[in-house]
């Protein structure tokens, strides 16, 4: 006897179709009622004879829909253009970072209410000595980045009145006519080494001013594209230059281009000023520095400018070992002296260099 997974697949093509459709009207019974009896009398009209009731060759509403579609004309369809093709492939690179603007004074004086707002210990500096003019912008920051720099150079390691000396005598060799003349990188080149040291810059200095001109007179340098970075940029950018280090760098930024947040930790009087204000036991790490200037932020550069006006804490007093050795030392000068009334200068004389002691 066979089963009726087999004598279904011996119908012929046309039977197995009509035996499927059978079957899946059979599951529509609603479906067959609601049919009207015009659209059931037209279907049974298109299907062919059979030995089958009418009823149960009826295909249900979306057979019908596949075998009239696969009967009609195709219809002409529009050529579409695959969109990958029109769609070209973007690559959105990171915004760059933009360097905050530089000082103003109403930007120096919320600066100023913000440091003492946020910083108890630092209120009372503010409130002594205001915003400082000294960090507003310096003259020919828009046209000579050069003459901030070399200025920068000149000052290492000096105090402000020599670097100031030391600096008009280069403008003056270099053909400026006053101390507001920029100083440019291609007068430079065309100064004499010899004229250079002549104004007090040691060898070393007039090289590395003599190679940062030759960077700006080449184009690898140039006041529009310094002016374009942000901190960090400029920074990578001016410390790969021979002769700047990360203070040269910071006073620069601070003082010439006017930028409001700097931190020098590289400074000694600024690392002194924390030590003094915030009660430390000894100078403080680039950490701790930064630690304690993270509230000041975006105004760092004129916090640090306090720091420069922190007191210098008080000496510890003189221990008594060392008291009764200065006195021993005076006593012992003093009875070395002649007695004549000519010796007085003498003996002042001895007693101050056992003193200086």
């Amino acid at each position: 006897m066979q089963t009726g997974r087999k004598r279904k697949s011996a119908l012929l093509p046309s039977e197995a179709a009509q035996t499927a459709d059978a079957e899946a009207g059979a599951l529509q019974p609603e479906r067959r009622k609601l049919r009207s009896p015009a659209s059931a009398e037209a279907a049974t009209a298109e299907q062919p004879a059979s030995s089958a009731p009418a009823a149960l060759c009826t295909p249900p509403p979306k057979a019908r829909m596949r075998r009239r579609a696969a009967a009609a004309p195709a219809a002409p369809t529009a050529q579409l253009v695959p969109l990958s093709s029109r769609v070209l492939s973007v690559t959105v690179a990171p915004a760059a970072a933009v360097p905050l603007p530089a000082w103003t004074c109403e930007r120096l004086a919320a600066a100023a209410e913000h440091l003492r707002r946020v910083d108890s210990k630092l209120a009372p500096l503010v409130e002594e000595h205001g915003w400082p003019e000294r960090l507003l912008p310096g003259p020919g920051v828009g046209s000579s980045a050069f003459t901030g720099l070399a200025r920068t150079i000149v000052g290492q390691q000096l105090s402000w009145q020599v670097a100031r000396v030391i600096f008009q005598r280069v403008q003056t060799a270099c053909g400026a006519c006053n101390e507001a003349a920029l100083l440019e990188p291609e007068a430079v080149l065309g100064a004499p080494t010899g004229a250079l040291r002549a104004c007090g810059l040691s060898e070393r200095k007039a090289a590395y001013i003599l190679n940062l001109a030759g960077r700006f007179a080449s184009g690898a340098l140039s006041t529009a594209r310094i002016a374009g970075m942000d901190d960090d940029a400029l920074f990578a950018e001016l410390s790969a230059i021979k002769g700047i280090g990360r203070w040269s760098v910071d006073m620069f930024a601070m003082f010439h281009c006017g930028r409001p947040d700097i931190l020098p930790v590289g400074d000694l009087a600024v690392r002194k000023g924390f030590q003094t204000l915030y009660g430390l036991p000894a100078p403080p790490s680039v950490e701790q520095m930064e630690a304690l200037a993270e509230p000041w932020r975006p105004y760092r550069s004129l916090g640090s400018f306090f720091m420069w006006k922190v007191p210098a804490a008080p000496r510890a007093p003189r221990t008594p070992k060392k008291a009764a050795k200065g006195g021993k030392a005076i006593a012992v000068a003093a009875a070395a002296a002649p007695a004549s009334p000519a010796s007085g200068g003498a003996v002042v004389t001895a007693v101050a260099a056992a003193v200086s002691s």
